[in-house]
């Protein structure tokens, strides 16, 4: 490792003066890494370097790379970006950029990743179609938002209200509902089974949700909505249009 440092740094005194490591590119104000303290990585970076110093202009993959940086800066991405050559994805599908996404607070793998593929929908037989593709680590981005507390609040707290299911009918009835309380910023769930009212009274209760409504055939037909405090035991019936009306007395 000591000896391809070495020859690196040889290397690099032939670079143009005020590149030292690294290959700052003005026009984009981003930086392409491609030195780092693996010897995989310093054979790659012996071997860029070895192209460097050759007239700029001759160099297709420098015009790419440099494009590619430039429509970066022209989507107004404000997040690090470095070119590292160590990254190796997909050998037998990939054909172009690779990528990696890393949280830059947080010491873990990438989490998540993906690339440009030519023809990767062949295989499945739609020829001559490329794309770009990408994957999210879902363990990894968990732990990520755990361990930086970014959870939002609300999110560990349970559903504002729970509409019981009273049939297939009932919770079309009650879905429109459902979505304009959601537009207040409650949080809104419709029991996923149509079962005994004691076992989605029994849910309510074990999970800590404070409000339940339960409509049926009878509300339906009279265009009203039921909605009971349990904590108090108090019920109020609104017309179904009176959103503003639920509103406030889900807010008491």
């Amino acid at each position: 490792a000591a000896r391809v440092k070495k020859e690196v740094n040889r290397w690099l005194k032939r670079l143009p003066k005020g590149v030292n490591g690294y290959l700052a590119d003005d026009a984009t104000g981003f930086t392409l890494l491609f030195l780092k303290e693996t010897v995989w990585t310093l054979f790659a970076a012996l071997a860029l370097v070895g192209r460097w110093v050759q007239p700029r202009a001759q160099q297709p993959s420098y015009a790419e790379i440099r494009e590619l940086f430039s429509l970066i800066a022209s989507a107004g991405i404000q997040q690090k970006v470095e070119l590292d050559l160590s990254l190796a994805r997909g050998l037998n599908y990939y054909t172009g950029a690779i990528f990696e996404v890393k949280a830059l607070d947080y010491e873990i793998g990438s989490i998540c990743g993906g690339g440009r593929y030519d023809d990767l929908t062949g295989i499945f037989g739609l020829k001559d179609v490329s794309g770009v593709g990408i994957s999210f680590g879902a363990d990894r981005i968990y732990d990520v938002l755990l361990g930086l507390d970014k959870y939002p609040a609300a999110l560990a707290g349970a559903p504002d209200i729970l509409f019981a299911n009273m049939g297939r009918e009932a919770v079309s009835y009650v879905m429109p509902i459902c979505a304009k309380l959601r537009e207040q910023g409650f949080s809104v769930v419709i029991f996923p089974d149509e079962s005994k009212l004691g076992k989605q009274f029994d849910y309510a209760t074990r999970s800590g949700i404070p409000f339940i409504s339960i409509n049926a055939d009878s509300e339906a037909a009279a265009g009203t909505v039921n909605i009971k405090n349990l904590g108090q035991g108090r019920q109020e019936t609104f017309a179904k249009d009176d959103i503003d009306a639920m509103v406030a007395f889900l807010r008491q």
